[in-house]
């Protein structure tokens, strides 16, 4: 599409994801956990969790009807809009399926599911851009993929518990004690995609379509790279959420998963630094040459929310939610204080500095949660030299490149 069409694609993308928010409550992450603790109650927290989704949806489907009446319009842009988010609840939806394998720690079959998924969406989009479909044609690959998501989640749902229906409502009175119950993780999960979405926003209001176009092709791939945080978060967070009872199992499982992700978020920003170049001109061409200056910046952000990342998965791990909560907002203080700061002057460049800023901050007010209950920080000596180490590896690897 050329970095401003795929611009203006990414924005309305980002409006759904969004709008999808509401849906999405956070229950995977809290459904894996209460599966990780009480596997025999798979059946009623699933149909708790499906009553729950209805509930939000009878608000939000009006709400969107709403918004687009009221901002007016037509055509092709309300189509686009509708396709995303009703792509966006369905998947929504076979998340849940997904997060039972995690909570159960069936890490094997989900892998399964995921790739085939993933491999088949992107098959999808490209048959229809290679076939000419414009954003409207992509806004219908997607739609259909997440369909078939959800209809691959159900099948191995089913064939996980056979004595179990496929698909389980709740009453009324459990989706609402499970809205009540799950507010923190709804909030958590809302902060940490809000924040990640509103980049996109902030570039798109301070330096227009193409810029977004840029920075969204960078993104793309930090958040592909990103994916190993995802996939270590789940097994270890079903995995210490099991061995709450012992202190020195909870150390060790800490320092190790502190020390995993340092070092693949080391890797990663090593990656995005040497590769600069032939990754954007492979991947994306002479359009998108802005990239190669930024991908050093790209990957000093990810090597950061890496890091960060295996103080959130212990804060949930341990049940303090609430913790992580505060600690996302008071860095969405910072990212917004520092985009009104840097992005003007910096263009880009002043964007991923000011996600490096949010990052750092929220990693600082993971660990001081952490510390106030004395709950383990992955900070053993080795592990802070090794940091440090790397830090100014990268220092140095970043003024001399």
């Amino acid at each position: 599409m050329g970095p401003e069409p795929f611009g203006v694609f990414m924005y309305a993308f980002t409006l759904t994801s969004l709008a999808s928010l509401l849906a999405d409550y956070g229950f995977a992450a809290q459904l894996m956990r209460e599966v990780a603790k009480a596997p025999e109650q798979l059946g009623r927290l699933f149909a708790s969790v499906t009553s729950a989704k209805l509930m939000i949806l009878a608000l939000l489907l009006p709400l969107a009807v709403i918004a687009t009446l009221w901002r007016g319009g037509g055509g092709e842009a309300v189509a686009v809009f509708w396709l995303l988010l009703v792509g966006g609840l369905v998947g929504s939806f076979a998340e849940s399926y997904i997060a039972v394998f995690r909570g159960l720690s069936r890490f094997h079959e989900e892998t399964v599911i995921m790739v085939w998924v993933n491999l088949l969406h992107v098959l999808t989009i490209c048959v229809l851009l290679w076939l000419g479909s414009g954003v409207l044609g992509v806004a219908w690959g997607i739609l259909a993929s997440r369909v078939l998501f959800l209809v691959m989640g159900w099948r191995a749902y089913r064939r996980l518990r056979p004595g179990l229906p496929g698909f389980q409502v709740g009453s009324a009175a459990q989706g609402w004690q499970y809205l009540k119950s799950g507010f923190p993780f709804a909030a958590e999960s809302g902060f940490t995609n809000f924040q990640s979405q509103a980049d996109t926003l902030i570039v798109n209001y301070f330096l227009g379509p193409a810029a977004v176009g840029v920075y969204q092709a960078g993104l793309r791939l930090m958040q592909g790279a990103n994916s190993f945080a995802q996939v270590l978060s789940n097994v270890y967070m079903t995995t210490m959420a099991g061995k709450l009872d012992d202190a020195s199992l909870l150390r060790r499982f800490g320092n190790r998963l502190f020390y995993q992700m340092l070092l693949i978020g080391a890797l990663c920003f090593l990656v995005f630094t040497l590769g600069a170049a032939p990754i954007t001109a492979l991947l994306y061409g002479a359009k998108y040459s802005a990239l190669v200056e930024l991908m050093p910046w790209f990957g000093l952000v990810l090597l950061a929310r890496y890091v960060a990342a295996s103080h959130g998965v212990i804060l949930s791990a341990i049940g303090m939610q609430t913790h992580r909560v505060l600690a996302i907002a008071g860095a969405l203080t910072v990212l917004f204080a520092a985009t009104a700061l840097l992005v003007p002057r910096l263009g880009l460049k002043g964007m991923l500095l000011s996600s490096l800023c949010a990052v750092v901050a929220l990693d600082l007010l993971y660990i001081w949660s952490l510390s106030l209950r004395k709950m383990p920080r992955g900070l053993s000596r080795p592990n802070v030299a090794l940091l440090l180490s790397i830090l100014t590896a990268s220092a140095l690897l970043m003024h001399y490149k």
